[in-house]
């Protein structure tokens, strides 16, 4: 079978849903300083990113998120918790996250740094004389293997994250970039710690339009309030509220912004470039890094932790996220979240705290609710755990 030529890795359905004619999207081309009026078959597409199995799947996934998307576009209704619409939603936010050329290719280079290290490291206990700059490793990381620890190891462990639709009730409309799937974590605004977006950090969210009007935020309920607990949908008619989400969508472009109308163009280019130049400046600086000879971090205005001390091969990253301060006014913190966020110091070694002990996923594990998500998941993706060879005889016979 042919590997397909053109493959999308943000999906055309959800492109179409930030189009006027469903064909065609206005695209601000970030590295070029220019707008054009693009096909969505031609926008956020690589030339064989994935294997033609990895490619089904992908396909099978984006029709079963396209229609629990659209339901939540007509009804203004958001998927019942633990429920099949509720898993596609969930399934696609993550995939969506890890499937870009941004994320391939970061983990291609940590597996290249990683394997060098473990490589040198080796060859200096049996006495062999190699310096770093003497060879690269270059990786190709399987992504179907990715795929799979995710929906095998991890998406059931984020099921605890509430969710809410805001829904966009001013003249601006939603944005989206190439990279659509922000993670965040606002509780770690106040601190310069290297972390914090990781999936099971305490106060982690992830935010996604789904359309000009709507966008879904997974969130902490620990942490972080958002409404009543029976409004699943949130109206709000704050410009600054909407400013604030495509603010954090362009910061995190890869290099294209999408929208529906060269009117916006304007409102794209000079409201929003300057959250993406000051979060992008990191990327520079770990270009500097990755050529450095030795492996040790440069330290810049305290967007990169210097080597440990112990051993100059570990590494840690900081990211200018938690700095960009994001925020909309439907969004509070708990009693809890307000402790924590003003009285709570994390030593300056760890990176964040985790969600497992937290009282609402303790409740849900006590309600076998984890465990039937788990359950859910291996139940409707069996066929692809079995497609690919990396599942474990344990996911395999279940």
């Amino acid at each position: 079978m042919t590997t397909q030529k053109k493959q999308h890795y943000v999906s055309q359905f959800f492109m179409r849903n930030f189009s006027r004619d469903s064909s065609t999207i206005r695209t601000y081309i970030i590295n070029n300083d220019i707008h054009i009026n693009s096909s969505i078959r031609d926008q956020a597409q690589n030339n064989k990113l994935y294997t033609n199995e990895l490619e089904l799947f992908l396909g099978n996934m984006e029709s079963e998120a396209s229609e629990s998307i659209k339901y939540i576009l007509l009804n203004d209704k958001s998927p019942i918790r633990f429920s099949l619409n509720h898993l596609y939603i969930l399934v696609y936010t993550i995939i969506q996250y890890i499937r870009t050329p941004k994320i391939i290719n970061n983990i291609n280079e940590h597996n290249s740094r990683f394997t060098k290290m473990i490589l040198l490291s080796y060859l200096k206990l049996n006495n062999i004389d190699v310096k770093e700059t003497d060879f690269e490793i270059i990786s190709d990381y399987d992504f179907s293997a990715y795929i799979i620890n995710i929906l095998v190891h991890t998406l059931w462990k984020l099921v605890d994250l509430e969710y809410k639709i805001i829904k966009n009730d001013t003249d601006i409309p939603f944005i989206i970039s190439d990279n659509p799937a922000v993670h965040y974590n606002m509780l770690y605004e106040k601190y310069n710690y290297n972390g914090g977006n990781g999936l099971y950090s305490k106060g982690f969210q992830i935010i996604l339009p789904l359309s000009e009007k709507h966008v879904i935020i997974f969130y902490d309920r620990d942490i972080y309030k958002i409404g009543s607990n029976n409004n699943k949908i949130i109206k709000t008619n704050d410009n600054n509220d909407i400013n604030n989400i495509n603010r954090i969508q362009y910061m995190n472009a890869i290099n294209l912004i999408m929208y529906s109308d060269s009117i916006y163009d304007t409102m794209i280019k000079k409201e929003y470039k300057e959250a993406y130049i000051k979060y992008h400046k990191y990327d520079e600086i770990l270009k500097v890094y990755n050529k450095s000879p030795n492996g040790y971090f440069i330290k810049d205005d305290d967007q990169m932790q210097e080597a440990d001390p112990v051993n100059p091969n570990i590494y840690t990253f900081q990211s200018n996220y938690n700095k960009c301060k994001f925020s909309i006014n439907c969004i509070n913190y708990t009693k809890l979240g307000s402790r924590f966020r003003n009285f709570r110091k994390i030593p300056s070694r760890l990176s964040y705290e985790e969600r497992i002990f937290e009282k609402y996923i303790m409740k849900l594990d006590k309600e076998d609710k984890i465990d039937e998500m788990a359950d859910l998941i291996i139940k409707r993706y069996k066929d692809t755990l079995d497609r690919f060879l990396f599942a474990p005889e344990s996911i395999k016979n279940k």
